[in-house]
């Protein structure tokens, strides 16, 4: 197959950077996307799954933690982000720039955490206002209730793995409860995600339809059913940041917080705050007023973004 020379060129109107280094695939961009996304699924979800039910069983609660976690750690090392580099070595050969290892200015990662902050609560509301949806659909429509009541149970059992990761016996469970959830999550998903995927995809694509489908396939990725809309807006966040400041460490460091964040919630208010089903037996109306003003802050936050980049161009 003749080689192609892809330009990590920019299409949106408002911020153009000039071309970076020339890459040269050996397959399709977006081909080396799906075939990443398929071989990797198969890898963590398949072989990473088969080998945790061998050595640790099918009962949650009776898994120990310790060796959980470790199989946490070592199987996103093994089944994400070792793959990713091999495969980004092997159609790529140029591996720094299409996993985008550059390092940020200081007031990017800044303008991006601010963002953070300012998306955290409304996805906290929007899973307020979808769970309220679900439960009053449920009512009155069985086929909406039969698929509540599957999303429960693919709930709970998020949630007793989650318990299972979380508890603690000693300093060094803290530890690798940081390094198995925030840690490693941070740096092979955004690897792989921001970095692999939606880089190939910008080859060939628009900004918008790289981010979007990227963060799709993530949202898909962990299996939670009342969390893929926020996991869908979140990773959309982060394949932002990614865009913008073409620098992985941006999303990968947002991530780490984010997860940071759920850790340090979880040790002060139980395990509420791994559970993406929130109880829906409130008032929804404070929380559409919320959410609606989520939005306007987020949109000029947007508005400000754009605006800092176009003047870093300019400068």
């Amino acid at each position: 197959m003749e080689e192609e020379n892809f330009n990590i060129e920019h299409h949106d109107g408002e911020f153009n950077r000039p071309p970076k280094k020339e890459l040269k695939p050996k397959i399709s961009p977006v081909g080396a996307a799906f075939i990443a996304m398929f071989a990797i699924f198969l890898l963590y979800q398949g072989m990473g799954g088969i080998l945790t039910v061998l050595i640790l069983g099918l009962d949650i609660q009776k898994m120990d933690p310790t060796l959980l976690r470790l199989m946490t750690i070592a199987g996103q090392m093994l089944f994400i982000l070792l793959p990713t580099l091999i495969l980004a070595k092997f159609i790529y050969e140029d591996v720094s720039t299409i996993i985008r290892f550059k390092l940020p200015r200081l007031s990017e990662l800044g303008i991006f955490f601010l963002g953070f902050l300012i998306i955290l609560p409304l996805l906290q509301n929007l899973a307020y206002v979808q769970s309220y949806l679900i439960e009053k659909y449920a009512l009155l429509n069985p086929f909406v209730k039969q698929m509540k009541e599957f999303f429960d149970s693919l709930d709970k059992f998020v949630g007793d793995s989650y318990n299972s990761l979380f508890s603690v016996k000693s300093p060094i469970d803290i530890i690798l409860i940081i390094l198995a959830i925030s840690v490693t999550p941070a740096v092979c998903e955004e690897v792989f995600f921001r970095g692999f995927i939606q880089k190939s995809f910008e080859l060939k694509w628009k900004p918008f339809w790289s981010i979007l489908v990227s963060s799709l396939v993530f949202a898909l990725y962990h299996f939670s059913p009342y969390g893929l809309i926020p996991l869908l807006i979140l990773s959309s966040f982060l394949g932002y940041a990614a865009y913008k400041s073409d620098s992985i460490f941006v999303p990968a460091s947002i991530h780490f917080a984010n997860n940071f964040f759920m850790i340090i919630l979880y040790f002060i208010v139980g395990a509420e705050a791994v559970e993406s089903k929130p109880d829906p037996n409130v008032q929804i109306a404070p929380y559409l007023i919320l959410l609606f003003l989520n939005v306007i802050v987020l949109l000029a936050w947007f508005f400000f973004v754009n605006k800092f980049y176009r003047k870093s161009k300019t400068n």
